[in-house]
């Protein structure tokens, strides 16, 4: 070993020394614990997410309670894109026809997009939210 190679060595273990929380990580979240391990190997705790999403979609925990999204005004839950779409043309979106694979709305008065899955049944959270941003006080997401 080089003694370059021992100085960086000796300074990853003050690092990981240097530290006196311990860092807590979600499986199932957005994170790289393989980066992070290498630093932080010592401090790390890795906990399951039961109501994380996996990454197909599906839910991790059979319990978990599922999210919908709500027309606020009506108090309706939004069940398939047809009502979704009827909702989102009422408030001045316009629907785009370019992606076979998406489906698109805009609204002229922004540069707004938004983009959905083809498919409802991969409609996820975040779709949801990127509605419920995108038209502030007209749509919620709730626990089910």
């Amino acid at each position: 070993m080089s003694p370059s190679e021992d100085h960086t060595a000796r300074e990853q273990r003050e690092a990981r020394s240097s530290k006196s929380e311990t860092m807590v990580l979600v499986k199932g979240e957005n994170v790289c614990p393989k980066a992070l391990h290498q630093v932080y190997s010592p401090l790390l705790l890795l906990v399951e997410n039961p109501g994380a999403e996996s990454m197909d979609g599906s839910r991790q925990a059979s319990g978990a309670r599922r999210k919908v999204l709500v027309h606020v005004a009506s108090n309706e839950v939004i069940t398939s894109y047809a009502v979704l779409e009827r909702k989102l043309t009422s408030l001045g979106w316009e629907r785009y026809y370019d992606d076979p694979d998406l489906l698109q709305f805009h609204k002229r008065s922004t540069v707004h997009l938004i983009s959905l899955p083809r498919d409802f049944n991969k409609f996820r959270s975040m779709h949801m939210y990127d509605i419920v941003v995108k038209n502030r006080n007209e749509f919620e997401v709730r626990d089910m």
